[in-house]
């Protein structure tokens, strides 16, 4: 009679198991004291999402306020909603890492908790992902405030006549179109996990950080959708971390660090820093010096920065033992007028540079 109890238990389990269905995205929200009202209206923008296969990964990074109990009440209507309650505040790179690690969809997708997710977002993004098979699919976003009428006008109506953009080739123009955060993108979920991608647990840049880290591993081009209808709608709030961050300068100095310490690090260790990766590499150095280049304090670090790395990449990118294949010279003309066809020579023809 046991025996027979235990074989019946056991093959119930293994059919609900072999019956779960995998979610085709997996939406993972960080979440730290914010108003209830705000907090519910980002859940609901997931739950209300007309791509049903979802998975809702929130992350509550050591809350002091209401939001467990709001986390909770969701999670009791909604089979789809996984409840990740961290015992210390980690910061929001953190938070996004626990939630990757407990995702099993097939894509991953990001919202923060104070934003709102168009209905179709997921459901257009991901059907682009599966036509083209991209790795990455990026799209619009709207910034709003309370006193305008984002809903309607902007938010909530459904995404149609949109067109696609394939980003080209060309690593200078691709990582210049693409926003360095995540919440305006899908990625496939084995692109992560194959390469072990994470934030970085930082208090400012950790999602550039991440965008400079996994842009050189790219095999195939990027899709970008357009459309009058935005996909993600930002609240601008005075108390969020975006207008609350540490100093430009402060924020520099955390980039260059933790490039030196963890990324070029990844990259020696995989391999990366190679010739047929050179131009991704270069690309991301250019991102860097288009997205920070604001006063004079970060041209003179970011200079020195690279003058001080160099031998990281020059060790590889030789060819024939008297052709530098890098540009660390010409980054100057960075500061002045970006001329994309003096890089390529760089990478392409027999031209010498001297470090």
């Amino acid at each position: 009679m046991n025996i027979k109890f235990f074989l019946l238990c056991f093959f119930t389990i293994y059919i609900i198991n072999n019956n779960k269905i995998t979610p085709k995205i997996s939406i993972i929200m960080p979440i730290f004291n914010i108003k209830q009202e705000i907090l519910k209206e980002s859940i609901k923008s997931l739950i209300d999402q007309s791509l049903k296969e979802i998975e809702i990964i929130l992350v509550n990074d050591a809350s002091t306020d209401n939001s467990s109990i709001v986390l909770e009440n969701f999670a009791e209507n909604d089979s789809r909603i996984i409840i990740i309650h961290k015992i210390k505040n980690e910061m929001t790179g953190s938070a996004r890492n626990s939630g990757i690690n407990f995702s099993n969809g097939d894509f991953l997708g990001f919202l923060d908790y104070d934003d709102i997710s168009n209905k179709e977002s997921f459901s257009v993004a991901y059907k682009e992902a599966i036509k083209g098979n991209f790795t990455i699919v990026n799209f619009d976003y709207f910034n709003f405030n309370e006193t305008k009428d984002y809903k309607k006008r902007r938010c909530n109506r459904k995404i149609q006549n949109y067109k696609t953009i394939l980003l080209d080739e060309n690593e200078f123009n691709v990582i210049k179109l693409i926003y360095v955060v995540p919440w305006n993108k899908i990625y496939k979920s084995s692109f992560f996990h194959k390469h072990n991608f994470k934030f970085f647990n930082t208090r400012g840049g950790e999602d550039a950080l991440l965008l400079f880290t996994y842009f050189p591993y790219l095999e195939d081009k990027i899709k970008k959708i357009k459309s009058k209808q935005f996909f993600v709608c930002r609240r601008q709030r005075k108390e969020s971390i975006t207008y609350n961050e540490l100093s430009k300068e402060i924020k520099i100095k955390i980039v260059f660090e933790n490039l030196k310490k963890i990324t070029f690090k990844k990259w020696e260790k995989d391999g990366i820093i190679n010739l047929n990766k050179a131009k991704k590499i270069m690309a991301v150095l250019y991102g860097i010096a288009k997205i920070y280049n604001f006063n004079s304090y970060f041209k003179y670090n970011y200079l020195q920065f690279l003058k001080n790395n160099r031998k990281i990449f020059n060790k590889k990118f030789i060819l024939k033992d008297n052709v530098r294949l890098f540009f660390w010279i010409e980054m100057i003309e960075l500061f002045k007028d970006v001329n994309y066809n003096k890089f390529e020579n760089i990478i392409y023809k027999n031209n010498k540079c001297k470090i």
